[in-house]
């Protein structure tokens, strides 16, 4: 989720559409998401398989190699980003 983009004023309606957040979450709707600050989803819910609570957080190597994770946030390297439960991100920072 990109902080910048969390909107708590936003109005989404009650139309229900799931999508699935990149973080896992699956939201009501597109504009929830994006309400969220989630910037990428899939149309449906999330799998209930897979749990983000469940993820087994792995240790991180110490080499920055900082990516930019599907949320907007840029981490350290894809190994941080795994861990914080993301599925997609791209090499080098975000552009904050």
């Amino acid at each position: 989720m990109d902080p910048r983009k969390i909107d708590p004023d936003r109005s989404c309606g009650e139309i229900y559409q799931p999508v699935c957040g990149c973080n896992g979450k699956t939201y009501p709707n597109r504009c929830e998401a994006q309400k969220a600050g989630v910037k990428h989803f899939a149309e449906g819910p999330c799998n209930p398989c897979q749990d983000p609570n469940a993820i087994r957080i792995q240790p991180c190597p110490d080499i920055y190699a900082p990516v930019c994770g599907c949320d907007g946030k840029t981490y350290t390297n894809s190994c941080a980003a795994r861990n914080a439960g993301l599925k997609s991100w791209t090499d080098g920072p975000c552009n904050e």
